[in-house]
């Protein structure tokens, strides 16, 4: 909430109305498609919509366990719920230096890929990326994880 009062936040990043909602995208501003990833999300706007939906995000480690049946569906980097950190036997990618300055518990894991970026880095599902929690300006989104299901 402290976010959205201090930036006074509309819409998702690059989002603009005209006569209707269009995304900027690299290719320029595009009508929004209903059945697409949301996309110019920050952590706290992908965290409260996903308090809005009685959810949460997921932890990277249950997106990398999903990765298989995810793989064909990926369209947006997702942000997740830890921090960027090392863990047991994780390499550095593509160098060092790279992703070690950035285990500050400041910067948030986002997995996935996007359409947009260099192709493969969403074919690895050991791929890390991490940004703090207020950027928007990269081509980041959600999916949402569920504790248990009610069957109404």
């Amino acid at each position: 909430q402290a976010w959205l009062t201090n930036t006074q936040t509309q819409a998702p990043d690059g989002w603009c109305y005209q006569d209707g909602w269009f995304q900027a995208t690299p290719d320029g501003y595009q009508g929004l498609d209903a059945n697409a990833a949301v996309c110019g999300l920050c952590y706290y706007e992908a965290e409260a919509f996903a308090c809005y939906a009685d959810a949460r995000l997921p932890h990277e480690y249950e997106r990398e366990v999903a990765h298989p049946q995810l793989q064909n569906n990926i369209e947006v980097w997702e942000w997740c719920l830890n921090n960027f950190h090392p863990y047991p036997n994780y390499n550095t990618f593509p160098y060092p230096e790279y992703s070690t300055p950035w285990f500050n518990k400041h910067h948030h894991v986002l997995r996935g890929g996007c359409r947009h970026n260099q192709a493969g880095y969403h074919l690895r599902p050991s791929f890390r990326n991490f940004y703090e929690k207020d950027k928007r300006h990269i081509f980041a989104g959600l999916r949402l994880a569920y504790d248990s299901w009610e069957i109404y």
